[in-house]
């Protein structure tokens, strides 16, 4: 995988979205290549994370489990990144990533991100520029999640006032016509 290829790869992420080419380039250069065979543990969930990890070739599966003790799945393509907190801070890995088929991927360590970010405050503005944008789309996803949540609450409180509504109604008694007598 070309140095160029790497820089697209990084500049397509959400992460990194608008960061200066040239300073991804830097990035990219920084980064170290690591090759897995199909079936090899990337990482293991629980483990210390020291940076994260842009998918250059292949597939892998990320297996995780969750607050509640089930497993879930997700496939990470080539261009996938993980691990984009561990760049920021100390923290351990969400889940267990393994190569599904041979994988290349760049590793970019906390370490030199955070060198590169002093050296280079526009990575740093582009990566919050990208986290806000991110913020902004969670924000505007739960709004929605919201107004769908009060029209259900809207729609079961008005059934049950439609169904308290026709047990208070009194069965109609037949009416007898006078006349008919």
């Amino acid at each position: 995988m070309s140095l160029r290829d790497a820089v697209s790869l990084l500049a397509a992420t959400p992460l990194f979205e608008g960061v200066d080419p040239v300073r991804l380039e830097v990035l990219a250069f920084t980064g170290t290549h690591l090759a897995f065979d199909a079936g090899e543990t990337l990482v293991e969930e629980g483990g210390q994370a020291d940076g994260a990890f842009l998918m250059l070739a292949g597939e892998a599966i990320m297996l995780a489990t969750g607050a509640d003790g089930q497993g879930s799945a997700a496939r990470l393509d080539r261009g996938g990144l993980v691990g984009e907190q561990a760049l920021m801070q100390p923290v351990t890995w969400s889940a267990t990533i393994k190569a599904a088929q041979p994988v290349e991927v760049l590793k970019l360590e906390r370490e030199v991100f955070l060198r590169l970010v002093d050296e280079f405050p526009e990575i740093a503005a582009g990566c919050l520029r990208s986290a806000n944008a991110q913020v902004n789309a969670l924000a505007s996803d739960l709004r929605d999640l919201d107004r769908r949540l009060t029209g259900a609450r809207d729609t079961r409180q008005a059934m049950k006032i439609a169904r308290e509504a026709r047990k208070r109604q009194t069965p109609k008694t037949p009416t007898t016509d006078p006349l008919s007598k």
